[in-house]
């Protein structure tokens, strides 16, 4: 188990923007160790429901393969559950399991436009999702409480927006948008 920022840092660090549009969902090796992990034998033609951290996942397969930087995402989410309090060395809290399901769904909101965020923990407990994508570089924290932070920077110009969302609702919308 990794307990500190700096042996954290080569988990998120790594970018898994996807260079292939909607990399489909087939039942393969970078998959069976997570079912594995849940005591499920993965069928190539049945659904399977994964829980993650607590949220399950509905996921049939349809003849492609399931997306890396999807699996990729989910082991930075496990990562990040994984830090203990104090991670941070300034008090970090460990993730707050309320904030996995609004994250699960801008991993996957964001891959269905063809990218998939980097994530970061954030002191509080909260999920840091991170893109840079169509010349943005885009940022969500997730918060626990329910509060979304997003600030998109246009890297061409500098320029910088803070949009407000009040809802999931609202974030889904944003990150329609600008991705």
């Amino acid at each position: 188990m990794l307990t500190n920022a700096a042996q954290m840092d080569e988990c998120w660090e790594k970018p898994v923007q996807p260079r292939m549009v909607r990399p489909y969902m087939q039942a393969n090796g970078n998959l069976r160790p997570l079912a594995a992990e849940q005591g499920r034998a993965i069928n190539a033609v049945e659904s399977v429901v994964l829980d993650i951290l607590g949220i399950e996942i509905k996921w049939t397969p349809d003849g492609r393969p399931f997306p890396p930087t999807v699996l990729e995402a989910i082991k930075q989410l496990y990562a990040i559950y994984g830090l203990e309090d104090g991670w941070d060395s300034y008090g970090g809290k460990k993730l707050d399991l309320a904030v996995v399901e609004p994250t699960l769904k801008l991993i996957f909101a964001g891959h269905q436009r063809g990218y998939c965020p980097r994530l970061i923990p954030l002191s509080n407990g909260g999920v840091g999702l991170r893109w840079e994508a169509n010349g943005k570089e885009i940022e969500i924290d997730v918060s626990v409480g329910g509060a979304f932070e997003i600030t998109v920077e246009d890297l061409a110009s500098g320029d910088i927006s803070e949009p407000r969302a009040g809802n999931p609702a609202e974030v889904h919308r944003i990150l329609e948008l600008v991705l």
